[in-house]
């Protein structure tokens, strides 16, 4: 399992300590601070609003008991699952099927697609100075996990595991019923304060000493965590929505950037849209299944589970954008080139050059 995993991504010697064994000690410490939040969370729910309000004796208290345990239930089990699903890796024997030789020869020698956002990348072959193989579209190396991540969107700590292209739907179903739950918790919470500071009698003591202690928790903890998990989500649903990756949301950047630095000219009269932009209902299913009514379910989609990983349809309209960057790369790269000859004038240019202008015709 991932939890498990230990100094073998390392050949350091087992008796010293490695920056790769550090961060996953530093990760696992992530992992046992999320399972305490959980857990502090659960208990405050119990300690301040079922127990004060007793609502198991009445049916709208139920209701909200049935609630809030399976969006926590389902917030736990999408957070075991995100953490121990593997995300997919790149089998190191894999080899562009369709690039020639010399196309693959040149993917280990490419020093120059940054110059270009990455643009290059998504056309050529890919070769991985880390694994010393080739990277499928969308792949990246995972220095944390030290392998090739299929569709890798980032390397989350507090999951101790990378999110790509297996695991993505677990990720992103737990910081939605992350968001549910802890929003309505907190809610819950401010109801509470409001009406027991309303219907309290004069000189009353709302709240006992434990309770404000809990209350106070829940303001420098919970809170900032909810805030934080919240915007995540909103991160995570604005990249799905435009079909990216975390990673590709920021390389979309650099290629708009590449456009207004003229550093592909003839791009310019093409809409730069992205590659696997296929509108929000189809880039969501890429994530949470075909299956309009199973999205909310925690599991892998069908397509996921039986597909490679590596292979995936391109936007028709890019095809255009596509030619006119290689034709634009290709002159650049021979506009450098030829700025790095130096120019040398030899003794014989320089005769000849005297001779015609001493006898000019």
């Amino acid at each position: 399992t991932l939890w498990s995993r230990t100094t073998e991504m390392c050949e350091d010697d087992e008796d010293t300590c490695c920056p790769c064994c550090s961060r996953q000690t530093q990760d696992r410490l992530f992992v046992v601070a999320v399972v305490g939040l959980i857990g502090l969370g659960y208990f405050s729910y119990w300690y301040l609003l079922i127990i004060p309000w007793q609502w198991y004796s009445t049916v709208v208290g139920w209701l909200n008991i049935i609630f809030l345990h399976t969006t926590f239930s389902l917030l736990c089990y999408c957070y075991y699952k995100a953490m121990h699903t593997s995300p997919g890796f790149v089998s190191k024997d894999w080899v562009p099927p369709l690039a020639s030789q010399q196309q693959l020869e040149a993917a280990k020698e490419d020093r120059h697609s940054d110059k270009y956002g990455d643009v290059l990348n998504f056309f050529r072959p890919r070769w991985c100075a880390y694994c010393q193989s080739y990277k499928p579209p969308r792949a990246h190396h995972s220095k944390d996990l030290n392998r090739c991540v299929l569709k890798m969107d980032h390397y989350c700590p507090w999951v101790y595991n990378a999110v790509g292209w297996r695991n993505h739907k677990y990720f992103f179903l737990f910081l939605v019923y992350a968001t549910i739950a802890l929003t309505y918790f907190l809610i819950c919470c401010i109801v509470r304060v409001v009406f027991e500071v309303r219907n309290r009698t004069k000189g009353e003591m709302v709240f006992t000493y434990p309770e404000l202690f809990m209350l106070f928790l829940q303001l420098v903890m919970i809170m900032p965590v909810t805030v934080a998990i919240l915007s995540l989500l909103c991160y995570q649903f604005s990249c799905i929505w435009s079909g990216q990756t975390s990673i590709e949301g920021y390389t979309f950047k650099r290629l708009r950037k590449a456009q207004k630095k003229n550093i592909v000219d003839k791009t310019k009269r093409v809409k730069l849209n992205w590659f696997y932009d296929f509108g929000f209902i189809q880039n969501f299913k890429q994530i949470l299944g075909e299956d309009v009514s199973r999205w909310w379910i925690p599991e892998i989609p069908s397509h996921v589970r039986d597909s490679s990983g590596i292979v995936f349809k391109v936007r028709e309209d890019m095809r255009e954008y596509e030619a006119k960057v290689l034709e634009e790369a290709e002159l650049h790269k021979k506009s450098e080139a030829q700025e790095a000859i130096p120019v040398e004038t030899t003794d014989t240019e320089a005769k000849l050059r005297n001779v015609k202008n001493m006898n000019p015709k």
